[in-house]
């Protein structure tokens, strides 16, 4: 079954980027999923992660684009991998902080305020938690802001209200118009995450997961 109106179906996206960015990011594989299977998306960002994950587990007909380990807390059904960075398998969390700032490792980093984009997020926060973890730094030792899109983390750094952040090391390209990208350090890199998830709820039938299944595979086939 396909959601409201035939031929339509709503696809939900995780809110990690600007809402904007998501659109532009998303638009070529959108509009070849809908010109190869005749469906239309309606895009959907919702205002939170936690507002994400209240829709995805009360909508059964829908789709949903979000990141490898908020997928693997769902019941949802996984139809592939995608890029919203246009660098698949290359895709890594990193930890920012301003260049005069005299932090150049993680170890500077207890006691001071990071910005992250939320708690449910692999690259802006669970991978560098771990690395913190793994570095010997206990993240009780730093204080994390939730700030809701990799964009908010940089903009607060570079307006000095962070002593650090954690984001996708991608969203830094994002943004290098709107900044001095040269006042902003990677002082850690995460290991490479795995891609986003496309993936539908219990409401969606197989035969509809197969064919979007197929034509996204073939999207990424004629992007090598």
């Amino acid at each position: 079954p396909i959601p409201k109106r035939e031929n339509s179906i709503k696809l939900f996206v995780e809110p990690a980027y600007f809402e904007p960015e998501i659109f532009i990011k998303l638009n070529p594989l959108i509009r070849y999923l809908s010109e190869e299977t005749g469906l239309q998306f309606q895009i959907i960002v919702p205002q939170s992660a936690e507002e994400f994950i209240r829709i995805q587990r009360k909508t059964e007909s829908a789709l949903f684009i979000e990141n490898n380990r908020l997928y693997r807390m769902s019941s949802v059904k996984k139809i592939g991998s995608i890029s919203l960075d246009n660098k698949p398998g290359q895709r890594r969390g990193v930890i920012i902080v301003r260049a005069d700032s005299g932090i150049t490792d993680i170890g500077d980093l207890k006691g001071k305020i990071i910005g992250i984009t939320s708690v449910y997020s692999d690259d802006g926060y669970l991978a560098q938690r771990e690395l913190l973890q793994r570095r010997g730094l206990s993240p009780s030792k730093v204080r994390f802001v939730e700030l809701g899109s990799y964009e908010n983390v940089i903009m607060h750094l570079y307006r000095r209200k962070l002593d650090a952040g954690f984001v996708n090391h991608a969203s830094l390209d994002g943004i290098k118009e709107d900044i001095d990208i040269n006042s902003i350090r990677v002082i850690e890199k995460t290991e490479p995450l795995p891609g986003w998830v496309l993936a539908a709820g219990r409401g969606i039938d197989d035969r509809l997961i197969r064919v979007i299944g197929e034509t996204l595979r073939k999207y990424y086939r004629r992007k090598k």
